[in-house]
């Protein structure tokens, strides 16, 4: 929906390359914020932790999900 909102937003319209640095701004800070978590637990936790939580939660879950 954000990378739409040149079409209905006239802030953003005005404002392109701002708009998109914001996002990106916004987009590296949530992903900081996981790994600071994900990161630390999976060295904690062990290769098997590690494997489960980069990528059962990731790829094993989109399986899953169209499995049906």
């Amino acid at each position: 929906m954000v990378l739409l909102a040149l079409w209905w937003s006239e802030e953003a319209a005005r404002h392109q390359g701002l708009w998109y640095l914001r996002l990106l701004g916004a987009l590296l800070v949530g992903a900081a914020i996981a790994l600071a978590w994900a990161v630390p637990a999976a060295l904690r936790g062990g290769d098997a932790y590690a494997h489960d939580i980069f990528w059962g939660l990731t790829a094993d879950r989109m399986v899953d999900t169209f499995a049906h």
